[in-house]
């Protein structure tokens, strides 16, 4: 988001992995398919005309994916995807690392979402993300309904 702050064609890529690699450094991670579509997609911003409120490109790609996996557009999801674990406080310690665990209800999953494009189609997801995120609302009701409800 900082290069795309700088008006810089920005990619964000993430390789879904096992938890038991979150918080770790692993040579046993295979980032090659990845780094095909961090290519891919990186090549592509660089050829074609900047689109209007189109910042960077978040791609997602499976932990299984291979060079042939399908990729498509999607938009943010709304469903939460990572779940906060408490940390054991058992025994004292001077930090304490707040964990996560990823839990997806694929029933309140959007289907036009990344989430539902990685985890439910396998898909490669590709969300188009601006820097403006603002909502899309008319800001003239939303400022006549702040005024109505305000005491």
């Amino acid at each position: 988001m900082e290069g795309a702050s700088f008006n810089i064609p920005s990619l964000a890529i993430s390789l879904q992995t096992d938890s038991s690699y979150f918080h770790t450094h692993s040579e046993e991670i295979d980032f090659r398919v990845a780094g095909h579509f961090a290519a891919y997609f990186g090549s592509l911003l660089l050829r074609m005309p900047r689109i209007p409120d189109i910042d960077l490109l978040k791609v997602d790609v499976p932990a299984d994916a291979t060079l042939e996996t399908p990729w498509k557009l999607t938009r943010l999801s709304r469903s939460t995807y990572y779940h906060p674990v408490a940390p054991d406080r058992s025994v004292p310690s001077p930090s304490y690392r707040v964990g996560y665990r990823v839990a997806v209800d694929r029933e309140a999953l959007e289907p036009d979402s990344d989430v539902h494009a990685l985890r439910v189609d396998g898909c490669v997801s590709v969300t188009p993300i601006s820097l403006d995120t603002t909502s899309r609302v008319d800001l003239r009701t939303l400022e006549g309904r702040i005024r109505s409800a305000a005491p």
